[in-house]
């Protein structure tokens, strides 16, 4: 019963009379439990979108792709001359569709950006659900498992090996107290931080005091909570912030 339900995936439905119901639930429960997947493991890392939002996005995209398969045969009176079918005119709706939701999770903190990965998952998945929906079960799988791979498998990899970590650094500091701007990359060394970039310096508060903007790097992410607490018990520093720089 399976393999004939496969074998009917690829087939041409524009000369059939009744609606395939059973293999319209096989692409529908094929997109529901792909999408349940992805949600998974994007819900366990704790990203924007869980699980019901990348179940809908894959099943509504395969149902969308059955609705318009299958007009012809639910709605009767509905003649060709009357819409088109176009597979790359639905591909567009899809896309111009998750281009919102995208945006949405999409968040900027400062000169951070959270959320691209997931938006990016969005896309994919809703693609899967097409791919479930016009019948390319193999394809639909494949692409599956190579987002879960993606996005497991390298997350995990990129724990293990231990890449640079980049965060922007502002600090301010009175013009007339023992900081300095050399003074302040001392202190970068003496945390084992590394400067990225060129310093923004700018006399605010009329001259009175100074501001520093860079870009530092680590290979330890405890290296910026020590020069946080650093900067924190030296009163010379009137304000500081240490932002992650991730996507």
């Amino acid at each position: 019963m399976f393999e004939m339900l496969l074998d009917m995936g690829g087939s041409e439905v524009s000369g059939a009379t009744e609606i395939p119901y059973a293999l319209v639930s096989l692409k529908l429960f094929c997109a529901l439990l792909a999408g349940s997947f992805i949600g998974f493991e994007r819900s366990f890392h704790g990203r924007p979108a869980g699980i019901r939002t990348y179940c809908l996005v894959c099943l509504s995209s395969a149902a969308l792709v059955q609705a318009i398969v299958h007009m012809a045969i639910w709605v009767p009176h509905v003649t060709p001359q009357m819409y088109r079918a176009d597979s790359t005119r639905l591909m567009q709706a899809v896309s111009e569709g998750m281009a919102f939701l995208c945006l949405g999770i999409i968040l900027r903190q400062g000169v951070a950006f959270r959320g691209l990965t997931s938006a990016a998952a969005i896309w994919v998945t809703a693609f899967i659900g097409i791919l479930f929906g016009i019948g390319f079960f193999a394809l639909g799988w494949a692409t599956f498992g190579v987002l879960l791979a993606l996005l497991y498998l390298f997350h995990r990899i990129e724990r293990l090996w231990r890449t640079r970590r980049y965060a922007h650094c502002h600090v301010v500091f009175s013009r007339d107290g023992n900081i300095t701007r050399e003074r302040f990359l001392e202190l970068l060394a003496e945390h084992h931080l590394e400067l990225s970039g060129r310093i923004n310096h700018v006399a605010i508060n009329e001259g009175k005091d100074f501001e520093l903007d860079l870009k530092i790097r680590s290979r330890s992410h405890q290296e910026f909570s020590r020069l946080a607490e650093t900067l924190r018990q030296q009163v010379e520093f009137k304000s500081y912030s240490i932002q992650f720089i991730r996507h």
